[in-house]
């Protein structure tokens, strides 16, 4: 005999957990942008470089929200397949709507200036740390569920295998932000010492 057994008030608590680890990783995406653009910096480098760094995080944003959704869409369908054939109710999970990374603004083109401490300072590395942890902590609460059977070991894979993926982009897309950082800040530094 095979025992298959799914507590409901354990899944109802694991969505509700979910959806506040999602709603955090879109608040950390919109703070990627935001920072940059905080840092004092105008000019046509200024906005080349707003524009790539907007870019890096519009590719980031949609690659995160694609693993939240595959994440979702595998345990929602799980668990609500199983409560469905022991009539329990199905589970619905929300994933806030993605952040919104404003195209660089051209704010004034005809000084040029950088603080190029502030922007070496920026902590880039902070956003993406917490997104791979809140990745995590997702991961930490569906394991919490008590759920025994082939679908939960099926959908636990899943999730183990996305969130394996999203740290993975965290870390790269970081390395990508912090170069194009490093870069515009070497490159003015080196231009000023002529």
């Amino acid at each position: 005999m095979t025992l298959i057994r799914v507590v409901p008030a354990t899944v109802v608590s694991y969505g509700t957990e979910a959806t506040g680890h999602f709603g955090d990783i879109v608040q950390q995406l919109q703070s990627l942008t935001d920072m940059v653009d905080q840092v004092q910096f105008e000019g046509e480098s200024a906005f080349k470089f707003r524009t790539e760094t907007n870019r890096i995080v519009a590719d980031f944003n949609t690659q995160v929200h694609q693993a939240m959704e595959a994440m979702v869409n595998n345990v929602q369908i799980a668990v609500s397949n199983i409560q469905s054939s022991m009539q329990g109710a199905r589970l619905t999970l929300d994933i806030p709507a993605a952040a919104t990374v404003q195209a660089a603004n051209e704010r004034n083109t005809e000084n040029s200036e950088m603080d190029t401490e502030a922007l070496s300072a920026l902590d880039v590395e902070g956003p993406f740390n917490a997104i791979s942890e809140s990745f995590n902590a997702h991961k930490t609460a569906f394991e919490r569920v008590e759920w025994q059977g082939q679908a939960r070991d099926g959908a636990l894979d899943a999730v183990t295998n996305l969130t394996r993926q999203a740290t993975s982009l965290c870390s790269s897309y970081s390395s990508e932000f912090r170069k194009a950082i490093d870069a515009q800040v070497t490159a003015t530094l080196e231009a000023d010492s002529v």
